[in-house]
Parts: C-alpha cells; sequence; structure tokens
C-alpha cells in the first residue's frame, strides 16, 4: 500500500516506520498508527527566534548600544522577516518559525546578511552578535519560541513535559552559546557576562515546580509561556541564550527541538532535580565555560561528557531528524573546549599582546577589524572553521570529533 505525508503529499518510500518519524520532503513529524497503518501528523511546535545585537560603527570602528538599524527594503526583506528595535541594546530580527533546522540554518545566514546589504558603505553600520561588550546592563540574547500553533486550548499536560525537557537542558544551552566574555571593551574570564551581570533582571531562573504553573511566568523569567493573541500562537519562550552567530544559533534550535520531541514522544523527565544545584550549574557554566561541571539527571559531568550523554540518550530522536552535518560543529568544537566565548576573547588576547599598556584603543578597533571581516565572511557564506580563522585564532582540528562515538 503507499503512504503519503499527509500535510505535502509526498509519497515515502523505503521508510521503516518507527513511533515517530520526519517526513524527508516537508520536515514534519509523522506517526504510523499500527492498527491503521495511516500516517498522522503529530503536533510538533514551530520554533522561531529573535536575535538582538550590538552595533559597530565601522567608520570609528566602535561597538555601541541602543543605536539600532535596518536593513534597507531594497535588499529583498520577506513579508516573514521582522527587523525592529529592542529596547534593551538596539537592532533586532525577528525570524520566520521553522520546523526543518536546514530551513532555519539556510535562512538565519540569508536574513542577517540583510543588516549589511547594499548599505555598509552609505550608512557606516554592521550588526555585532555579541553577547556583551559595553556596560553590564547592554546585553543582547538569542530567545527561541515554540509554538503550538495547531492547538485551540493548550494541552497542560505536553506544555508542562515540554517545558520540563528544556528546563533540565538550561545549562546546557548556555554553554554552548556562551558568547559574552568581553565587557567594557575588555576581556575578561567570564564565558557569559550577560548571565552574571544581567540575568536576574532579564531571564530569571525558575524552579520545576514553577514550571507546573508555567502560565503564571512573567517576561523576564527564564522560560515564559504567552497565551494565543491575533496570529500568535500559545508561545513558549526560552530567553537564556546570548547573542551569537548562525552556526550557534541553529545549535540551540537543534538541542530545543531535540528535546520537545522526545517529550511529546513520551520521554521521562529526570527523576533527580535540586533547584540549588541546578542555579549552581547555570552560574558554573555563566563563569567557567566550557571547564564547568554541570548536572545530568543528577550525575556531574563535564562539557564534553555532557555532550556525549546528550547525544546517546537522544539518539533515537536524531536519528529521526533531517539535518545536515555541519549543524553539529559547534558541539564538535565545544568537545575540544571552545565556545564562542572563547574564540572572542582569545582573538581580543592575542592583539592585545601586540601593544604597550594604555594602548586599549588601538587593540579594541584592531579586534573590530577582525570581527568585521570574519563575520561578514561568514554571513556571506563561510562555515565556522573560517571565522575561527579570520579571528587569528588556531583550533586543532576538530571535524572529526565524534559525538557519543557516533555523530
Amino acid at each position: 500500500m503507499k503512504k503519503y505525508c499527509p500535510e505535502c503529499n509526498a509519497q515515502i518510500k523505503g521508510m521503516k516506520y518507527p513511533q515517530i518519524f520526519e517526513c524527508p520532503i516537508c520536515s514534519v513529524f509523522l506517526h504510523e498508527n499500527r492498527d491503521t497503518k495511516q500516517i498522522v501528523t503529530l503536533l510538533i511546535p514551530t520554533i522561531g527566534m529573535e536575535v538582538e545585537s550590538f552595533t559597530i560603527d565601522t567608520e570609528r570602528l566602535e561597538i555601541l548600544a541602543q543605536a539600532p538599524f535596518y536593513p534597507d527594503n531594497k535588499v529583498g526583506v520577506e513579508l516573514d522577516e521582522n527587523f525592529t528595535n529592542d529596547v534593551t541594546i538596539g537592532s533586532e530580527f525577528n525570524s520566520p518559525v521553522f520546523t526543518s533546522i536546514n530551513k532555519a540554518a539556510f535562512r538565519m545566514k540569508s536574513s542577517l546578511r540583510k543588516y549589511s546589504m547594499n548599505m555598509a558603505e552609505a550608512r557606516n553600520r554592521q550588526i555585532a552578535l555579541l553577547g556583551s561588550f559595553t556596560d553590564e546592563l547592554d546585553t543582547a540574547g538569542v530567545h527561541y519560541h515554540l509554538g503550538f500553533k495547531d492547538t485551540v486550548e493548550i494541552d497542560d499536560i505536553v506544555l508542562y513535559k515540554v517545558a520540563v525537557a528544556i528546563h533540565q537542558q538550561v545549562p546546557f544551552l548556555i554553554a554552548i552559546l556562551a558568547n559574552s566574555s568581553l565587557l567594557r571593551g575588555a576581556d575578561t574570564s567570564f564565558s557569559s557576562n550577560r548571565l552574571i551581570h544581567n540575568g536576574p533582571a532579564m531571564f530569571r531562573a525558575i524552579s520545576r515546580e514553577k514550571i507546573g504553573a508555567m502560565k503564571t511566568t512573567k517576561p523576564f523569567h527564564e522560560l515564559y509561556y504567552s497565551p494565543p493573541k491575533g496570529k500568535k500562537p500559545h508561545t513558549l519562550e526560552i530567553r537564556v541564550c546570548d547573542s551569537n552567530l548562525p552556526e550557534y544559533i541553529i545549535a540551540g534550535f537543534f538541542i530545543i527541538k531535540t528535546v520537545t520531541i522526545g517529550a511529546i514522544a513520551g520521554k521521562k523527565a529526570w527523576e533527580q532535580y535540586n533547584h540549588q544545584q541546578y542555579i549552581q550549574d547555570r552560574l558554573n557554566v555563566a563563569r567557567n565555560g566550557m571547564n564547568a561541571t554541570i548536572h545530568w539527571n543528577g550525575q556531574g559531568l563535564n562539557v564534553p561528557q555532557y555532550i556525549d550523554k546528550f547525544f546517546k540518550d537522544y539518539k533515537r530522536v536524531i536519528e529521526l531528524l533531517q539535518f545536515e552535518k555541519d549543524v553539529l560543529a559547534p558541539f564538535k568544537l565545544a568537545k575540544k573546549g571552545w565556545a564562542m566565548a572563547d574564540i572572542i576573547r582569545e582573538a581580543y588576547r592575542n592583539i592585545k599582546k601586540k601593544y604597550l599598556k594604555g594602548q586599549k584603543k588601538y587593540i579594541l578597533k584592531e579586534f573590530i577589524l577582525h570581527l568585521v571581516e570574519a563575520q561578514e565572511n561568514n554571513l556571506d557564506g563561510d562555515g565556522l572553521k573560517q571565522f575561527i580563522t579570520d579571528m587569528g585564532i588556531h583550533v586543532s582540528p576538530y571535524q572529526d570529533v565524534k559525538l557519543a562515538g557516533e555523530y
């Protein structure tokens, strides 16, 4: 009997039917009813992203907060893209919503590139995808929005399961996307100054017990539920991640999508949860980055061990996902001990070594020159490896690093 995807009508050939699988054509998640042999669509939330950024004055070589700008309409801003002003930092990009990892990866680069197309020379502005740089209270983040678009009244049990699954991975998300190692135009030892200095104001931690009353959360909690409004569906927002390159934004997308599907498919929450330990894990990764210890169901692991644990525990879900292997680069780099916070810090320190004490102005200008070129090349299509090279950093080869020995 021929079988078709109920969303795109593509014929599904030669596929073994596990409990859930992803349509290779339209990327929706499907389920085959064992009794009727019919394929039905599973309710998997869409994911949209808000990307906040600082602004680079490319003429004066300065990084600014509260200096928003917008792409020129001539560059082909699409109807599902929104470039706006975030009151806390400056420029903000609101992405379309996605279910496909590959589509999200492609669109994120092409959309952020529009900030500089046909306008860089005329307006001397570029975005700076950093989590911090100027004052302690000037921080830029990436917010993920899970949209439960097909429900009139969201099932509280589903919302709880998904929220708990994501909440468990908050320290991991912070670790992988940490990118705020610079503050007041200088290097620091911390990986996420954004969390340390601005976390309580912008994304306050909540306990698992609070998740049981998810609908009472507020906009500045780390996880926040908002009800439907107009065309906006039931939404769960995750606010903990630093602003970053597209590769890292999609790494966060990958983590969130994986654990969301796991929760909806019936994967159980951890039995071992200690809120004080959770708070400490958040701080540990903000302070120590790749050298931090974080906990998986009560077991303390370093970040490389945690990555392997994640890929092993979610192996069944990850095997179902459609994604290019480049999506895994941030995780492989992390197993080598590098997050973007480390790359940015090391680039700054390498430049600082070339100057005498008291020449911070020149250090900053050279650093910004490197950042402008590296980021521009990245948004033009270069990968993470080339960004690292453009920032003047040497990292031992990481492309063949195995995740849980398999990927």
